[in-house]
């Protein structure tokens, strides 16, 4: 894949600039069929299998005791104590098959390999999106080698305390009520917690930053800006393929989608009351990701390609290989935030 400007850049601007035509098929798909936060990261090329190392400058690591010199005095020395931190990275492995009768038919043979990419892709990316959220590699019904969800790295003071994240980043929406019923009376307080999250990650103005939340929640937080004076800061941009994207101050506000099965909510209404499970109540959550330079970080090995590799062992099935490496470094610690305990 080509590079862009050799800088950090999301997959629709590695599509610019990809001679492959499976691969922008496939970019094209992420765009048009999903809501995934594939579509939000800033990636850099890095094909190495290693993890993701790198240090990051916590306010415990900053020089400490500063005084203001004088005349003929020697200057005090300062050290900045950074952390090391590292994250694991992801790699997709998948065959797609075309039946081999349809090499007579060119038309037919492309429009099943792309049949079979896009779907293969679209349910990818759901289950990526489940794992972004959700997963807890150490739990029983975790996916291994998946990444650790927000809510698992920010919902236990243990767990914020294991992948470093600050605690106020999960924050408590005290019981905040958005009902249709209710979500008049409750404008301002919602949008005093969507201001709280991109202030607690470090981006007031939302630059950089994305707001996720389920169907039930972005249509409430629509609801509510629309009636707020001056639109309370929402606005409609477009992306690259001309779709609409709703935006608050400058973050985006992406609507995460359903699982797999096309049916439960990624993030869903049946958290409990103190936001430490995804189950036992009717609470939700949103979330907020300040990504780029310094905050979530993304490398990715530019693979994210089909090639050809052969028949399979029946000699009927032409053999297509998805082999794509990636991985999310938070290299801040305030890079995520979380707003539990909404009811909606």
């Amino acid at each position: 894949m080509a590079t862009v400007e050799g800088a950090a850049a999301r997959l629709e601007d590695w599509w610019k600039v990809s001679p492959s035509p499976v691969f922008r098929d496939i970019v094209y798909a992420l765009y048009t069929e999903t809501q995934s936060v594939l579509k939000d990261i800033h990636f850099t090329e890095n094909a190495s299998l290693q993890k993701m190392v790198g240090l990051r400058i916590t306010a415990a690591g900053l020089p400490t005791s500063l005084t203001y010199g004088k005349l003929n005095d020697t200057p005090a020395r300062r050290r900045t104590t950074a952390l090391h931190h590292e994250e694991p990275k992801f790699m997709i492995r998948d065959n797609v098959f075309v039946d081999v009768r349809y090499q007579g038919d060119k038309k037919a043979y492309e429009k099943i390999l792309k049949i079979n990419t896009k779907g293969l892709f679209i349910a990818r990316t759901r289950g990526i999106d489940w794992d972004f959220f959700n997963n807890d590699p150490s739990a029983a019904g975790g996916l291994d080698g998946g990444p650790t969800g927000l809510f698992t790295r920010l919902s236990t003071s243990a767990n914020r305390d294991k992948w470093g994240h600050a605690d106020e980043c999960n924050i408590d929406g005290s019981n905040l009520l958005m009902t249709t019923s209710a979500v008049k009376a409750n404008d301002l307080q919602l949008f005093e917690t969507v201001d709280q999250a991109l202030q607690f990650t470090k981006s007031p103005e939302g630059t950089n930053s994305v707001i996720y939340g389920n169907d039930r929640f972005c249509r409430r937080f629509a609801t509510s800006a629309k009636r707020a004076d001056n639109g309370s800061g929402l606005k409609t941009t477009e992306d690259n393929y001309h779709r609409s994207v709703s935006m608050y101050k400058n973050a985006r506000i992406r609507e995460v989608g359903r699982a797999a099965d096309d049916v439960t909510r990624i993030i869903g209404n049946t958290e409990n009351t103190a936001g430490t499970s995804l189950t036992g109540g009717d609470r939700t959550s949103f979330y907020v990701v300040h990504y780029g330079e310094g905050h979530l970080e993304g490398e990715h090995d530019g693979s994210l390609d089909l090639k050809k590799v052969g028949l399979d062992d029946t000699g009927t099935q032409d053999v297509y290989l998805l082999d794509y490496l990636f991985g999310m470094f938070h290299s801040h610690d305030r890079t995520v935030a979380r707003v539990f305990g909404i009811q909606m």
